[in-house]
């Protein structure tokens, strides 16, 4: 039998199930002690606590088609969206999933969701798989669609450890490598 506290992508299914309890976080001692004093000196909010507000999401979550609008495009300002189309049994996709649930651990003040291709947009093409779609407080600022737009000519372009590879560096402007031509209906649901 698997270790329940394991973080894996099977685990996460049976946590949201109900067949496992919730992943337990271990608690910052420091974190509590610092809580603690600011309690009883009677500060107010300061910057650590605003950081820690923004830093609400830290994971990969599953979402439904019917999830999508209130997800991403009603995040809210200044929250940047990751939505990653998949399809089980597609080795690409299973490997950006695993690194897309890495980057949500380590910039938890970024929303990553993914969703099955399927469930999200019916009749998607599975040669489209995977895509990824980044937004920006509900606009779209870079789309990846398909193996070839995921997978850089450069191998060390997109590293997960880089989160401005799937950031634009000017959020007003999508980097001309970061853009796709978004086929007509016709093309992608033949």
């Amino acid at each position: 039998m698997q270790d329940p506290n394991e973080d894996t992508e099977w685990n996460d299914i049976l946590r949201k199930k109900g067949i496992l309890p919730p992943k337990e976080e271990p608690k910052d001692d420091e974190d509590e002690q610092l809580a603690l004093q600011q309690q009883s000196v009677g500060e107010g909010p300061t910057e650590r606590d605003a950081t820690q507000k923004k830093n609400v999401f830290g994971e990969l979550v599953e979402i439904s088609g019917q999830d999508y609008v209130k997800e991403v495009n009603q995040a809210g300002d200044g929250i940047w969206v990751v939505l990653h189309l998949y399809k089980p049994g597609i080795p690409l996709c299973s490997l950006i999933n695993q690194h897309l649930s890495s980057l949500a651990r380590k910039f938890p003040q970024t929303k990553f969701l993914r969703s099955i291709s399927s469930t999200c947009i019916a009749s998607y093409p599975d040669r489209n798989l995977p895509t990824v779609f980044v937004y920006l407080a509900g606009a779209m600022r870079a789309q990846f669609i398909g193996p070839l737009a995921i997978r850089p000519s450069d191998p060390q372009a997109l590293r997960p450890s880089d989160p401005q590879a799937l950031r634009p560096s000017d959020p007003g402007r999508v980097p001309e490598a970061n853009r796709s031509r978004v086929p007509p209906d016709s093309e992608r649901f033949p």
